[in-house]
């Protein structure tokens, strides 16, 4: 059970950061 905790946590944080990186991508792309 902590094991596949700790396995949605990674999965949601590295969701996370790809949406994120995403955002980022598209903020810089419209302040160009």
């Amino acid at each position: 059970m902590v094991l596949s905790g700790e396995v949605e946590v990674a999965r949601a944080s590295h969701g996370v950061r790809r949406k994120f990186r995403r955002f980022s991508a598209g903020i810089i792309v419209s302040l160009q």
